[in-house]
């Protein structure tokens, strides 16, 4: 984005922490939204859409990342520039964390952490530790268990871990936003999913995203 910019408008200075992200998107099957287009265009006396649309014709699509859409069927709306993240995108960031050690959460019980964090972390803990000796060692995690991941509590999970990567966010805030809501959702789907059933591959399936989900949690944690 910030190389767009650039070659767009290169009288713009901008660097990347100055980008701004934000993941409740103004359309439904999008994942990130940037409303920079709207301030380069208060800068520049020009319509907001039309800025949008300039960076994003020298937008560079990686489809490692992003869904590429580069007629703007929904990139740009409103002057928001707008991207759904990339299944292998999706894949990725759940795969990573399977081989991670867990953090242990006996330092995490100081006041940067919400109540209901803490009890999610206390919820999924004994769970991923049971899991290890439920299930068949040497199961690796593949695309076809990331299909059985399909359910609306699932995909929402699974989008806020691809976009929540900490190494990328540039502020407490942006890490305690995505604290907040990966405890909110991860709770939800806690209670409204099975993540043991006689299913050995949709169980380990569900055990790797909740694990994702700790693991992200515990992450964002020394971010804040």
């Amino acid at each position: 984005m910030r190389v767009a910019v650039c070659k767009s408008f290169p009288d713009i200075p901008v660097s990347c922490d100055s980008i701004p992200f934000f993941f409740k998107s103004p359309l439904p099957l999008t994942d990130l939204n940037t409303p920079l287009a709207l301030r380069i265009a208060s800068q520049k006396k020009m319509p907001p859409e039309m800025v949008a649309k300039r960076i994003i014709s020298d937008f560079e699509w990686n489809e490692k990342f992003i869904v590429s859409d580069p007629q703007n069927h929904q990139t740009v709306t409103d002057g928001f520039i707008c991207f759904r993240t990339s299944l292998s995108f999706r894949y990725e960031a759940l795969k990573k964390n399977i081989s991670d050690t867990l953090p242990p959460i006996d330092s995490f019980c100081d006041d940067k952490v919400p109540g209901k964090t803490l009890e999610l972390l206390n919820q999924t803990t004994p769970l991923l530790r049971h899991s290890e000796i439920a299930l068949s060692s040497g199961i690796i995690f593949e695309p076809a268990h990331f299909s059985l991941l399909n359910t609306p509590e699932e995909n929402k999970l699974i989008r806020l871990i691809a976009v929540s990567q900490t190494e990328e966010l540039h502020s407490p805030g942006a890490a305690a936003f995505f604290l907040q809501e990966l405890t909110q959702i991860s709770s939800r789907y806690l209670n409204a999913v099975p993540i043991f059933s006689e299913n050995e591959q949709l169980t380990f399936a569900r055990v790797v995203l909740v694990r994702a989900s700790h693991k992200r949690i515990c992450d964002l944690r020394f971010k804040i």
